[in-house]
């Protein structure tokens, strides 16, 4: 199923070929003048171009036409496979009307060629490469003098394997170009799935935080239902090992106290802290939640055993207002694992325990 990103693309492409058409046909027309004036030396007879001229202008009317189906968003899914058919007669045509094995116009055969490796897969440009080859130099050959010589012959030959060569070279770069593209739009959708994810997974962490505090007036439970929902959280959002260890400090007559805790040693339970140095001082300070990546070298929380083995903790505080009430400590023995997304449920849970 297509995507708004994949289809918008499709539609960018489709508008910058478009674009790149009427540069290719004012170039014909150019190249058509130029060679007629040169073939009769100087001298300019426009009913030999009159075949060029009216191919000119249906194919003018025909990006015309394009153009205008691009706008108004009609038969945007046929338009690729129309525009190359059309394309490929075209050139073809253009062909076979200035010269056939001859023609100086046989560049124009790489437009539809591009375009097929920017739009397909790369055997269609191969395809469209050996229709136009086969087309103009069965009909070229048809219309020449009888006896063309050989020089004619080689001239379209070597043309002929610069344009399967540039079929191969572009349909492979094609291919390597649409799959980069395939393969940012897949990110930047699995991106948004996780933000998505993440919003309905705050919430609910919120909701069921709310019922617990409501259904208690136990201070100590409250405590132990943040450190609870939080890890809880942490594993909804793709962490299941996240939480090596968590505590709740509040502030005594001067200084911090753990007063909850999970997967803490009992050796480490009684620990007190300032607050005055390191990330609580400054978590505590900026009423902004503050990382550590070695809080086992914190000058406070390396008091505590459990944080050697850690290698990130994030410490949030616990505020309302202008007043501190202490900080929530998480910690965790990976590296990395507090993004952006979990630091907003642990202040949104840790701010719902405010509130209670």
């Amino acid at each position: 199923m297509p995507t708004p990103a994949s289809t918008k693309g499709r539609f960018q492409v489709d508008w910058m070929i478009s674009n790149l058409r009427w540069l290719l046909l004012v170039s014909v027309a150019l190249v058509s003048l130029t060679d007629a004036i040169v073939v009769h030396g100087g001298a300019l007879y426009p009913l030999d171009l009159l075949p060029q001229i009216i191919l000119l202008v249906i194919a003018a009317l025909y990006n015309l036409g394009v153009m205008l189906l691009l706008s108004y968003g009609t038969l945007r899914r046929a338009v690729p496979v129309m525009t190359l058919v059309i394309d490929t007669t075209l050139t073809i045509g253009f062909v076979l009307t200035s010269g056939g094995l001859t023609s100086p116009l046989l560049f124009f055969a790489l437009f539809p060629i591009l375009t097929a490796a920017l739009r397909f897969r790369w055997i269609v440009s191969l395809v469209v490469t050996a229709i136009i080859i086969a087309s103009c130099g069965l009909a070229g050959y048809a219309i020449a003098p009888p006896g063309p010589p050989w020089s004619e012959l080689l001239s379209f030959a070597a043309s002929s394997l610069i344009l399967v060569l540039a079929a191969t070279i572009s349909g492979y770069a094609g291919d390597r170009v649409k799959q980069t593209i395939a393969r940012t739009h897949r990110l930047e959708e699995e991106a948004e799935l996780r933000k998505l994810r993440a919003a309905q997974e705050h919430s609910r962490v919120i909701f069921e935080l709310a019922s617990t505090l409501s259904a208690t007036l136990n201070y100590g439970k409250v405590l132990e239902a943040v450190l609870e929902v939080g890890e809880a959280g942490m594993r909804e959002l793709g962490q299941p090992n996240l939480a090596h260890a968590s505590l709740v400090l509040l502030f005594g007559q001067e200084d911090l106290h753990i007063v909850a805790s999970r997967h803490l040693p009992h050796r480490d339970r009684n620990a007190t802290f300032e607050g005055r140095r390191g990330v609580l001082a400054q978590a505590l300070a900026t009423a902004e939640p503050v990382i550590t990546c070695d809080p086992g070298a914190d000058p406070e929380l390396s008091q505590l055993v459990v944080m050697h083995s850690c290698r990130e903790a994030i410490v949030v505080p616990l505020r309302a207002g202008f007043e501190n009430f202490g900080a929530v400590v998480f910690a965790s023995t990976q590296p990395n694992v507090y993004t952006k997304d979990q630091q907003e449920l642990l202040v949104a849970i840790c701010n719902q325990a405010i509130v209670a």
